[in-house]
């Protein structure tokens, strides 16, 4: 039995029970507890934000369950480097471009066992974080979907985010401009050597840009939002008329972004759960993947997730597949055309379809669940992570939304009072009143 601390952003706004979560961490939580351990979590909005040293009451209370071991989801939490000598464990679920606190892991890289999805990512941690070789391990996600015989609702399901909003980005600041074709085609240039590899170093991608105009207009993570969505958009859109039906982020709802039929594709259901997401699966003929551009390698969740269910995988290729996958031939596609005609197929194919699927479920269970997972991380950490005994899970009763302190340099995600339950709106103005007095004294 071992206590571990740990932390992950969690955008999930459920009113009625503030301690939802998405059915990765849901199961990672979960899958800890049921093998014995003792496990306590903060979940909070602060994605990619660096955070300065934990408030005192916050640290009080991780140093009151004195934890053995901490693993902090895209180092997304406080520096804690300082205040523990317990192993920690900085799990990658993106990629190192969306780490928070990047600068504690530059500063002290022996400090920090790492677990990433993808080579990759690796190697950006390598160089440009300066971390170990050897304390970087390549670790696979898992799923705890589960295959069950359900009439078919749907032809094709997404579970996803949309990417972007509506605001400008950094083209849209550019052309604003009026650049002259010189710069607007160096500026395509630039586009196309993220697009092929967005972990180049941004210093390195502009060093023979002369122009100040471009350079003040160039920013790498919002190109690399910009074409995700941009993929995203496309392939869902070519495969709208063929029975989609998409849950996500309210924003395929509300932004207008040109493609009608796909904006009515949308469910307005909140999803999160492993039972959300496992009863969608399990009544759809087919579940597809459209990843973010950074995962060129590893893959997101949902792949695994659907692989268990009795939905066939219809996914954009990733290099992993011939790692982990090597015997299944999955539906790959390579643009919004191909995932178009591998639909289409599947479709009027059930007999192709279900071999797939199958396969799929075979693999995953053999290979893919929590309990492989977990076992990898002991063999990694030299840690013992099974035991008898009945474990715990507590989630801490310090609102996530109301995570007290955040660097003043950085801007933290505002607080929408009218999305609270009543009893958290109350917690609000308490909060924001001690926290005004506090500040004053110099507490916090």
């Amino acid at each position: 039995m071992a206590r571990i601390f740990l932390s992950f952003f969690n955008g999930i706004q459920c009113e009625d029970d503030e301690n939802v979560m998405p059915a990765f961490y849901e199961a990672f939580c979960n899958g800890l507890k049921q093998n014995g351990n003792d496990v306590f979590v903060v979940m909070h909005l602060y994605w990619g934000k660096n955070l300065g040293k934990a408030p005192a009451l916050l640290l009080k209370e991780i140093k009151n369950f004195n934890p053995d071991l901490i693993i902090l989801f895209n180092n997304a939490f406080y520096d804690l480097s300082k205040d523990f000598d317990c192993p920690i464990v900085v799990y990658g679920v993106d990629s190192p471009l969306y780490y928070s606190n990047k600068e504690c892991l530059k500063k002290n890289p022996q400090r920090y066992t790492i677990f990433e999805l993808q080579e990759a990512s690796a190697e950006t941690l390598r160089q440009d974080f300066n971390i170990p070789a050897e304390n970087i391990h390549i670790l696979p996600f898992f799923t705890e979907i589960r295959a069950e015989n359900k009439e078919f609702k749907r032809n094709i399901c997404f579970i996803g985010t949309k990417f972007g909003n509506n605001v400008q980005n950094c083209i849209n600041r550019f052309m604003i401009g009026k650049p002259n074709d010189a710069l607007k085609n160096e500026y395509i240039t630039l586009i196309q050597k993220v697009r092929e590899n967005p972990f180049i170093d941004e210093d390195k991608l502009l060093e023979d840009v002369h122009s100040i105009k471009l350079i003040k207009c160039f920013d790498k993570k919002d190109i690399i939002m910009s074409l995700s969505t941009y993929q995203r958009l496309q392939t869902l859109d070519a495969v709208s008329d063929l029975g989609l039906e998409i849950w996500g982020t309210s924003n395929w709802a509300s932004d207008n972004f040109g493609l009608p039929y796909l904006n009515l594709c949308y469910n307005s259901e909140q999803v999160y759960s492993i039972l959300h997401n496992q009863e969608i699966y399990n009544t759809s003929r087919i579940g597809i993947s459209i990843s973010h551009l950074q995962a060129k390698e590893g893959f997101p969740w949902r792949i695994l997730d659907i692989m268990a269910s009795n939905a066939c995988l219809v996914t954009d290729y990733h290099k992993s597949f011939e790692k982990y996958f090597p015997k299944l031939k999955l539906p790959c596609y390579g643009n919004q055309f191909e995932a178009r005609e591998v639909c289409s197929k599947l479709l009027k194919d059930e007999a192709w379809r279900r071999d797939i699927v199958l396969q799929s479920q075979e693999i995953v269970n053999k290979n893919y669940r929590f309990e492989n997972t977990l076992k990898k991380i002991e063999d990694c950490l030299g840690f013992n992570l099974h035991s008898k005994q009945e474990g715990s899970l507590k989630i801490s009763d310090i609102n996530r939304w109301l995570m007290p302190n955040i660097n003043e340099n950085e801007s933290c995600r505002k607080v929408d009072i009218k999305l609270l339950s009543l009893h958290n709106k109350y917690r609000f103005k308490v909060w924001k009143h001690l926290d005004k007095k506090l500040r004053k004294k110099g507490i916090i």
